[in-house]
C-alpha cells in the first residue's frame, strides 16, 4: 500500500493473528479480513489501508505479470487447463468476457499495463456497488461504529458493461484439440442454459435433478466411468449460473484409449435419463443426502459470511432455505424428470475432446457426429490452416 510494503502487512497481521485476503473472481472482488475480536480495531485499520491506498508498484505489477504469464504457459503444457479454456470459448464465443479464463491469455495479459489496472481500480472500486456482510461475537452497534472508515470512502457512479448474450448452441458436435501422445483425454459436455441463479426456482431445482445423474460421488454418470469402467478417476455434470445464465457441464479426464467410449457412456446416460428421468429410490437418496450434506454448509464463520452475501446479493428471503428444504422435501419425481427433458438438451451439446488426435480422431468419427478440429487456443483448423473468422 501507500504506506505499508506487502512485508509489513503480513508482519502487522500476524503481530495479531489476522487475516486479510483479497480475491477477484470472474465477476466480484472479495476483499475479507479474519480476526479476535479484541484485535478487530487494528486489523480494520489495515483493511482500510488495503482497500483504499493501495500502492501498485511497477515492480510489483511486473513481478505478478510475469508469474502470471509462466503460469498461463505452463496450463497450455496441461489438457485439463486446455480443456477449460477451449470449452469456455465454445460456450459463449469470441466476444464475451467468459470465453476469457480468470487466468487471462497469453496476448491479453501481455498488453496489460500497469495503467489499466489503475484505471480498472479507479473505475470499478466503489462502496456504490459494494455489499458488506459481518459474522462474530459482537453486537450489531458496536461493529458497525467500528466500520466508520467505510463512510469515507468515496462512492462514485460504476457503470457495469452489458454482456452480450453466450453463442447459441447448434446441434450435438464433437470438436477436437490434438494434444500429441496425451495419455489421458479431457472431455467436457454441455451448452449454455437460460437460467440465472435461482434461489427457489428452476436453477436449484435441477440442482435437485441433477444430483443423481452427475452430482454426486454414487451418479450414474460416476458409477459407468469410474466404478463400473475403471476409465477415470472421477467423472461428474453439474448446472453453473450467477447472475448471468451459466452452463451444465458433465467433465472427466479418461484414459486415452477408451475416449471414443466415454463419450458414448456420457451421452447414454445423459440421454437415458432425460427420457426415463430418475427413479423412486434416487430420489429417496437426493432428499437424505442434500438434507444432511446441506446442515453441514453453514458451520463456520466464512460459511455465514457467504451465506449473508448470498442474502443481501440475491435480495432472497431470510427463510428461503426453509423453503429450500420444503421443495426438497415435496417435489415430485415427475416435475423433476420434467426439468431434466427441459434442460439435458443433448441435441444442442458441445463436445470437446483434448486428446491425441491420431489414436482417438478416426474412433470418434464413428459416433455419428460432426467434427470440427481446433487449435489450443479454440481457432477452427481447416486444410491445417487456422481459420479465425470460425
Amino acid at each position: 500500500t501507500q504506506n505499508y510494503t506487502s512485508e509489513q502487512i503480513q508482519e502487522e497481521l500476524r503481530k495479531i493473528g489476522s487475516d486479510i485476503s483479497v480475491y477477484a473472481g470472474t465477476s466480484q472482488t472479495t476483499i475479507s479480513a479474519s480476526t479476535l475480536v479484541k484485535n478487530l480495531d487494528r486489523t480494520l485499520e489495515l483493511m482500510d489501508e488495503v482497500l483504499k491506498r493501495p500502492a501498485f508498484n511497477q515492480e510489483d505489477f511486473d513481478r505478478l505479470k510475469n508469474q502470471q504469464l509462466e503460469g498461463i504457459k505452463a496450463g497450455q503444457k496441461n489438457p485439463g487447463a486446455i480443456a477449460n479454456l477451449v470449452f469456455d470459448r465454445l460456450l459463449y464465443g469470441d466476444e464475451h468476457i467468459y470465453s476469457v479464463p480468470n487466468s487471462g491469455i497469453e496476448e491479453t495479459v501481455a498488453a496489460i499495463t500497469l495503467e489499466d489496472v489503475k484505471n480498472f481500480y479507479n473505475n470499478y472500486y466503489s462502496p456504490s456497488i459494494s455489499e458488506l456482510a459481518i459474522i462474530g461475537d459482537i453486537d450489531r452497534q458496536t461493529v458497525l461504529d467500528k466500520m466508520e472508515f467505510l463512510k469515507n470512502w468515496e462512492a462514485k457512479e460504476v457503470k457495469i458493461p452489458e454482456l452480450p448474450k453466450a453463442k447459441p448452441s447448434g446441434k450435438t458436435t464433437i470438436y477436437m484439440v490434438d494434444k500429441v501422445d496425451a495419455p489421458q483425454s479431457e472431455i467436457r459436455i454441455g451448452y449454455v442454459t437460460d437460467m440465472p441463479y435461482d434461489a427457489t426456482g428452476d436453477y436449484f431445482k435441477t440442482y435437485l435433478m441433477n444430483f443423481p445423474l452427475g452430482g454426486a460421488f454414487n451418479s450414474r454418470i460416476n458409477l459407468n466411468l469410474r466404478e463400473d469402467k475403471g476409465w477415470t478417476y472421477g467423472a461428474r455434470g453439474y448446472f453453473s449460473s450467477d447472475d448471468d445464465p451459466g452452463p451444465y457441464t458433465a467433465s472427466a479426464g479418461v484414459k486415452a484409449n477408451t475416449t471414443d467410449s466415454a463419450v458414448v457412456e456420457f451421452m447414454k446416460e445423459i440421454s437415458n435419463y432425460r427420457t426415463n428421468g430418475m427413479t423412486e429410490s434416487e430420489l429417496a437418496f437426493m432428499r437424505s443426502a442434500i438434507g444432511q450434506r446441506d446442515a453441514l454448509d453453514y458451520e463456520t464463520p466464512g460459511q455465514k459470511a457467504r451465506f449473508l452475501r448470498r442474502i443481501n446479493h440475491y435480495n432472497l428471503d431470510k427463510t428461503f432455505v426453509d423453503e429450500q428444504n420444503q421443495i426438497i422435501r415435496t417435489i415430485s419425481r415427475k416435475e423433476l424428470n420434467t426439468l431434466a427433458d427441459k434442460y439435458l438438451k443433448d441435441e444442442n451439446f458441445y463436445i470437446l475432446v483434448v486428446g491425441d488426435a491420431a489414436t482417438n480422431r478416426a474412433k470418434l468419427a464413428k459416433l455419428g457426429y460432426d467434427i470440427i478440429d481446433l487449435n489450443e487456443k479454440g481457432d477452427v483448423i481447416e486444410d491445417g490452416k487456422i481459420d479465425t473468422q470460425k
